[in-house]
C-alpha cells in the first residue's frame, strides 16, 4: 500500500507538474506573444522616431532658410528705405531748384515784358520822330516851292 500511495503521490505530483507545465507554457506563450508585440511596437516606434527626426530636420532647415530669407529681406528693406530717403532728399533739392528756376524765369519774363514795352515806346517815339522829320521835310519842300 505504501507503494501504491507513493505511486499516487507521484502521479498526483506528475499531474500537478504537468498542469503547472501547461500553465507555464501557456504563460510563456502569452509572454512570447507579448514580447513579439513589444518588439513590433519598438520597431514601429523606431520607424516613427526616425520619421519624426527627419521631419524635425526638414523643419529646422526650413526655419533656417526662412531666417536667412528674413535677414536678407530686412537688409533689402533697410537698403530700399535708405535709397528712398536719399531719393526724397534729391527730389526736395530738385524741387527747390525748380522753384528757384521758376522764380528766376518769372523775373526774366517780367524784365522781358518791360524791355518789350520799352522797345514799343522807343519804336513809337522813332515813328513820331520820323513823322516829324517827314513833316519838316514836307514843310521845307513846300516853303522852297512856294518861294520859287
Amino acid at each position: 500500500m505504501r507503494l501504491l500511495g507513493k505511486q499516487m503521490d507521484i502521479e498526483k505530483k506528475y499531474s500537478e507538474a504537468t498542469s503547472n507545465l501547461a500553465k507555464f507554457q501557456a504563460e510563456n506563450g502569452a509572454l512570447d506573444q507579448e514580447k513579439r508585440n513589444l518588439e513590433e511596437y519598438l520597431k514601429q516606434s523606431v520607424v516613427i522616431e526616425k520619421k519624426h527626426k527627419q521631419e524635425i530636420s526638414r523643419l529646422s532647415d526650413m526655419l533656417e532658410n526662412y531666417s536667412d530669407h528674413n535677414t536678407i529681406l530686412k537688409s533689402n528693406v533697410k537698403s530700399l528705405t535708405a535709397d528712398l530717403a536719399s531719393r526724397n532728399e534729391d527730389i526736395k533739392e530738385m524741387t527747390k531748384k525748380m522753384n528757384s528756376y521758376g522764380k528766376n524765369f518769372q523775373e526774366f519774363c517780367k524784365d522781358l515784358e518791360v524791355q518789350i514795352e520799352q522797345m514799343k515806346i522807343a519804336a513809337h517815339e522813332r515813328e513820331l520822330v520820323l513823322e516829324e522829320v517827314e513833316a519838316q521835310k514836307n514843310l521845307k519842300d513846300y516853303l522852297n516851292s512856294s518861294m520859287s
